[in-house]
């Protein structure tokens, strides 16, 4: 039987055990908590332009952003239009874009080179300019621009342009379509799809989405008409103004020529002062900074 003494000292070392332990742990759980948090990387948004925001300086002196990078490209299965209803008399329209589907036809007398050219000529391929934002500058995008009530985001598939010739974008449109196409009539398996014949004639109905079906071009966010009767009614000219903040933005990236000569030839409307308001606005912006 231990002695009183014994004891004594017993209950002395369970004590200092028990203190141990606990500021051990509470030590280990301090370093725990004091570790700094992993940091995500920082989120960041392609978006299309394919109206003023196509100007660098719209998007650094008028909307105050800081676009991480920037470069030309096209965005295939799409028509420019100028379907967003604004003021009368002053800027009566802003552009829009609108998808489209595409027949290629290929046979004997036609390749799939041909009716490619073909889409380009007919005006279902929109060009502009690829951003990249932060995500702060995306959400700024997305306010001034009037989402959802104006425009909705619209989920798309571009093909930045390679070199700058006066081609530059229809080049790279008929390279990744071609492999599209190629890897379409394949299929995952490597076999011909269902919809390829043997016949002298083949029809591909055309969209944005094989673009994505294959994981080709860049997913990109850019801005459609948010109201089903603005999508389907007739385009509204417009200013002068707005229109040349256009050109300005396509010859600073240097589009295509035919793009180009596209916007020269759109229509304006009437304006009761002056060519309108936009090409204004962006001098003071400018003349502010």
């Amino acid at each position: 039987m231990p002695s009183p003494l014994h004891r004594l000292l017993l209950v002395l070392l369970l004590y200092t055990t028990t203190t141990t332990i606990t500021t051990t742990t509470k030590l280990s759980c301090h370093a725990l908590s004091s570790q700094p948090a992993v940091q995500q990387p920082p989120r960041t948004y392609h978006y299309f332009a394919f109206g003023s925001n196509m100007c660098t300086s719209t998007m650094t002196n008028l909307r105050n952003l800081s676009p991480l990078a920037s470069t030309a490209a096209v965005l295939p299965c799409h028509e420019l239009r100028f379907n967003i209803p604004g003021i009368v008399g002053i800027e009566p329209s802003s552009a829009s874009v609108e998808p489209v589907e595409v027949t290629i036809a290929s046979d004997n007398g036609r390749g799939e080179d041909d009716w490619i050219e073909e889409m380009v000529t007919n005006d279902q391929v929109v060009h502009g300019t690829l951003y990249t934002l932060d995500e702060r500058d995306f959400a700024t995008i997305c306010q001034t621009e009037g989402v959802p009530f104006v425009y909705s985001l619209h989920r798309c598939r571009v093909i930045p342009y390679v070199g700058d010739g006066r081609r530059a974008g229809i080049t790279s449109l008929k390279q990744v379509l071609w492999e599209t196409l190629s890897m379409d009539a394949k299929g995952a398996d490597g076999n011909k799809n269902s919809h390829s014949t043997t016949t002298t004639t083949t029809t591909k109905r055309i969209t944005n989405s094989i673009l994505q079906t294959h994981n080709r071009g860049i997913p990109a966010f850019t801005l459609r008409a948010t109201h089903k009767q603005w999508r389907t009614m007739p385009d509204i000219p417009p200013s002068q103004s707005y229109l040349n903040v256009l050109l300005r933005g396509a010859m600073e990236y240097h589009l295509d020529e035919a793009y180009v000569t596209k916007l020269r030839n759109v229509k304006v409307g009437k304006t009761w002062v002056g060519d309108g308001l936009a090409e204004e606005m962006l001098r003071w912006a400018e003349r502010r900074k």
